[in-house]
């Protein structure tokens, strides 16, 4: 469980710190006026929230699935 907690938290410090900075100056650029060619950028963020999003179910599953939570005992 504890792995696939990791992988959503990493992801999440990619998409923060690399992908958003990234699509908000792609943003103001569009708002600017600015002719841009075409980004894979949002694909890229998609990707990353799908990933995320699967990480986080395992995390649940694996949680729920495990032995220790069953029977109550640490």
């Amino acid at each position: 469980m504890q792995t696939w907690v990791l992988v959503a938290l990493s992801v999440f410090v990619v998409q923060r710190f690399v992908v958003l900075p990234q699509l908000s100056e792609l943003t103001d650029q569009v708002i600017a006026g600015t002719a841009l060619s075409g980004s894979k950028l949002h694909l890229v963020f998609i990707a990353l929230e799908c990933t995320k999003l699967l990480a986080l179910l395992l995390a649940a599953a694996m949680a729920l699935l495990s032995p220790t939570l069953q029977t109550g005992r640490i």
